[in-house]
């Protein structure tokens, strides 16, 4: 009895459930555990700059610029309208944050910038 064409067809089998399930289901889950992380960082570093603004009087890129760096201090690389996102998930404004990433490689540890900048170059 000839396996070859049994063996054949189940690799083929295997390969389409491998393609559009888990892997659609492995992309998922990564994207979102990095929601959560980007998510958890930045409603930090705004909450940090929120209560450094008052205490020394600081202005919206003042704030912008420690939340950017406190950001890439933990390896989250964002641009302007991504942390602008954050900001406005973070007061309870929206859910626009999940929208604005965009992931490159699963390897990579940060987030993508995604080329769109501040209106005024602030969050506050």
């Amino acid at each position: 009895m000839d396996y070859t064409e049994i063996i054949v067809t189940v690799i083929g089998l295997l390969s389409v459930l491998l393609t559009s399930v888990l892997l659609p289901w492995l992309k998922a889950k990564w994207d979102n555990e990095k929601y959560e992380k980007l998510k958890k960082y930045a409603g930090v570093g705004v909450d940090a700059a929120q209560q450094l603004g008052k205490n020394y009087d600081w202005k919206g890129s003042d704030k912008f610029a420690y939340v950017k760096k406190y950001l890439e201090e933990h390896h989250i690389k964002v641009d302007e309208a991504v942390i602008e996102a954050a900001v406005i998930e973070h007061f309870g404004e929206g859910s626009k944050l999940r929208d604005m990433l965009t992931l490159d490689d699963p390897a990579e540890t940060g987030f993508l910038e995604s080329g769109t900048e501040f209106a005024d170059g602030g969050i506050g």
